[in-house]
């Protein structure tokens, strides 16, 4: 079997598109996880345009009775909707004929197992997992900006907005003023989640944040106690057990970075930016290639639809063989998806100064 043959067999068996819908891929490579994919996990859903009325504001305790008695209805549930219309995500890629040239001699000396695992290694790397990049890229717009922005060619670009309660999102203090304590917006949002029955159960912000944090005037002292002296190196362990001190979860640092097109990176997660995250109570279940992962409070989902001219739900991945010069092969993924916040109260940051 020469290359031609091997790419359309296997785009015929589906092949390329099952590697871009392997289980886990949507949480990342084992030494490259998305954090955000954890509270907004990927589930497949049958509509583009619908309306999700799962949305939870805040919850109400149940009544007590008799035995008998009837079920009181309660109106007290804050549950709203809203309407998601999901975007649309695609990445192109060529397999140059040098590399060409050495799948050739891998087919010769490997057979066809050999470079059929080539493909598909490359078909994930330089199609799937672009997608998921992206996917990770709008869940932390949508987290912390509370918008997401959809760009496109030609110009295009939409701003898709998110639900976003008063007083969810504030500016922090400079982190390089040694008088303004950092500790306390951070315990401003701490309470007003709070007082909407919110526990928070995780922190996520940047190395960057959580180091300036530990070197600020104010933690030191407060962490050398009053009138003690004050520890000639704060470290993050000492800053966690302070916030742990104040009812506050271990800040957990994420910086994984993505690269553009022209080669310049850019964080998922803004730097400056410090997150809340307030249990929910919701799970969602995740297949790995040898286990089935629960994922614990989540915020809600990532929803992946039909894309175009698709039938079923999910990504969507196409290699195609070039018999012109230079010999090689062009690969093209696609998508349609959106971040899907249920709970948007459970959600606070604090946006520092750098």
């Amino acid at each position: 079997m020469d290359i031609r043959a091997l790419v359309e067999s296997l785009m015929t068996q589906g092949q390329f598109t099952n590697a871009a819908r392997l289980p886990g891929l949507t949480l990342g490579l084992p030494a490259r996880r998305y954090v955000g994919a954890t509270v907004l996990p990927v589930r497949n859903v049958e509509e583009n345009i619908f309306r999700e009325s799962g949305v939870t504001y805040r919850t109400v305790m149940a009544n007590t009775g008799t035995r008998y008695s009837p079920v009181v209805i309660e109106e007290g549930a804050a549950v709203g909707s809203m309407l998601v219309e999901l975007g649309e995500l695609d990445i192109g890629s060529e397999f140059k004929a040098s590399d060409y040239d050495a799948l050739v001699k891998l087919l010769g000396r490997a057979g066809e197992m050999g470079a059929t695992a080539e493909l598909l290694n490359w078909t994930a790397r330089t199609l799937a997992l672009p997608i998921q990049e992206r996917l990770e890229k709008q869940r932390w717009e949508a987290i912390d900006d509370a918008q997401v922005t959809r760009l496109g060619a030609n110009g295009y670009e939409e701003v898709v907005p998110y639900s976003n309660p008063a007083g969810h999102r504030i500016a922090g203090t400079s982190l390089a003023d040694q008088a303004a304590d950092p500790i306390e917006p951070i315990i401003a949002q701490q309470q007003l989640l709070a007082s909407k029955g919110q526990t928070v159960g995780r922190i996520i912000t940047s190395t960057r944040v959580a180091g300036m944090i530990a070197r600020h005037a104010k933690v030191r002292a407060a962490i050398g106690g009053e009138g003690a002296t004050v520890p000639v190196r704060v470290t993050r362990e000492l800053v966690n057990g302070y916030l742990q001190d104040n009812g506050l979860p271990a800040l957990e640092v994420y910086d994984l970075t993505a690269r553009n097109r022209d080669g310049s990176t850019v964080r998922f997660k803004r730097e400056n930016a410090l997150t809340l995250i307030a249990d929910t109570g919701r799970t969602a279940q995740v297949d790995l290639p040898d286990e089935q992962r629960i994922l614990a409070n989540t915020l809600g989902y990532t929803a992946v639809g039909r894309a175009a001219g698709q039938q079923d739900s999910g990504v969507i991945v196409k290699v195609k063989y070039q018999d012109e010069k230079p010999v090689g092969l062009r690969g093209e993924a696609y998508a349609t998806a959106a971040p899907v916040i249920l709970d948007p109260e459970a959600v606070a940051v604090v946006n520092f100064q750098l």
